[in-house]
């Protein structure tokens, strides 16, 4: 993978600021290509949207609310991949 999109992806996730895990996930990411990402977001992205339709049914509007932001950082990440791609 493109080391610029590793660390795009690796900043974006590194939510945390658990020390040695941006480092962590940079190398994770970078040992995978573009399109492999791309295919990988996609899936949780659709796995997502599906748990966030499901939950506000069962759950309630909170976890909705939750799986809908997993669901868009998601989204970003299966677009970052994809225009990585082109």
């Amino acid at each position: 993978m493109n080391e610029d999109l590793a660390k795009e992806l690796a900043e974006h996730f590194d939510t945390w600021r658990v020390p040695g895990r941006y480092e962590e996930l940079r190398a994770a990411f970078a040992e995978r290509s573009a399109e492999e990402m791309a295919r990988e977001f996609g899936r949780a992205e659709a796995l997502l949207q599906g748990l966030e339709y499901t939950a506000e049914d069962y759950l309630g509007i909170g976890a909705s609310l939750v799986l809908g932001e997993a669901r868009q950082i998601a989204e970003y990440a299966r677009s970052a991949c994809e225009r990585h791609v082109q």
